[in-house]
């Protein structure tokens, strides 16, 4: 972490993406809207915002962005943090806002792995269960995790061997089927998925095999 940072016109750039992301999980049509009804019903509603809307909206925005449920402290934080916003910017810009700010969030831009409990044998930590999933997701798939991996980490799933083999098989079987659609094939090739065969082409480097050669042996 001591060896990146984010400057100015990064910064400028994500907090212009996050009001443009808020802005379209508050739309009805978007990638967001089977999603997002609890947004744009707060949008169609008139008159002081209550209590029970704050909150609906504030676990909403948590598990959509952060896959996971707000503190009793972030839930009366973002809570009032919504109210004013709402209060000074009105119930659209006021929603845009403070979903903005919760895009903005550390846990939202970075992807962290802390792990949880006590180190091991060998100081080694284990992944808390969302860790793991995106750990997973993102080797496998290049993505984030879909709603079955998140939902697996949130019951507990991924605490034990079988339920991440488990799990890692069936994104495996996912892209490999995209695989074999995309080349028109039906032939089973091998396990693999293409982030998982470019880890080891780059890994080892195979790949550059042709341009390798030896020199002739001179006396």
């Amino acid at each position: 972490s001591d060896l990146y940072w984010i400057g100015e016109a990064e910064t400028e750039l994500l907090i212009s993406n996050a009001m443009r992301v808020g802005e379209m999980m508050s739309r009805k049509r978007s990638a967001y809207a089977d999603e997002s009804k609890v947004f744009r019903d707060f949008l169609r509603a008139e008159g002081e915002v209550s209590q029970e809307e704050t909150a609906k909206i504030i676990s909403t925005a948590f598990e959509q962005i952060l896959h996971r449920d707000p503190s009793d402290e972030e839930r009366h934080r973002y809570a009032d943090f919504l109210a004013s916003n709402v209060e000074q910017l009105g119930r659209e810009k006021g929603l845009q806002t403070t979903l903005a700010v919760l895009l903005l969030h550390t846990k939202a831009v970075f992807r962290f792995e802390l792990g949880i409990g006590k180190p091991d044998d060998q100081g080694r930590v284990r992944l808390a269960p969302v860790e793991l999933a995106y750990a997973i997701a993102y080797a496998v798939t290049d993505r984030s995790p879909d709603a079955t991996l998140l939902h697996a980490a949130r019951d507990g799933s991924l605490l034990t061997r079988d339920g991440i083999q488990r799990q890692v098989l069936r994104l495996i079987d996912i892209e490999q089927a995209k695989m074999q659609a995309s080349y028109r094939s039906t032939k089973i090739g091998p396990r693999h998925t293409a982030p998982m065969l470019r880890f080891f082409q780059e890994y080892f480097g195979y790949t550059k095999a042709p341009q390798v050669f030896k020199s002739v042996a001179t006396t």
